[in-house]
């Protein structure tokens, strides 16, 4: 096979894989192992609610709070990204949600720099 047509045929199959990855399987209909005929149905009937549960607009929401700006490990903003959870899960419903403090030795550079050392030497 000429290389050319080798790489059109891997272009093809990646392209199909790729477009194959976004479809979804129909949920299985039988009995689940280990569950009653009656089970099955209630246990698929409770999964199906979980399934729905994410809300595209509100995990924005979620993941534009936290990467609105960096939070390392030891920083302040890593305090407020906690308690900003906190507060969310509280209002979810959920009860007695508590933040614990653990002392850790952590090493925080007081400056990073990167530079290039090859094939020529760059310091920005």
């Amino acid at each position: 096979m000429r290389p050319h047509r080798f790489v059109a045929v891997v272009l093809v199959a990646l392209m199909l894989v790729v477009a194959g990855a976004g479809a979804q399987e129909a949920p299985p209909t039988g009995p689940i192992r280990g569950f009653s005929t009656s089970g099955s149905a209630a246990e698929r009937a409770l999964e199906a609610r979980f399934r729905a549960l994410p809300d595209p607009a509100s995990i924005k929401a979620f993941h534009r709070y936290f990467t609105a700006r960096p939070h390392p490990a030891t920083s302040a903003r890593t305090h407020e990204v906690a308690e900003h959870i906190a507060a969310e899960w509280k209002l979810m419903g959920l009860d007695e949600v508590v933040i614990h403090r653990y002392d850790v030795l952590s090493s925080n550079p007081g400056r990073v720099r990167a530079e290039l050392v090859a094939p020529t030497r760059y310091v920005p």
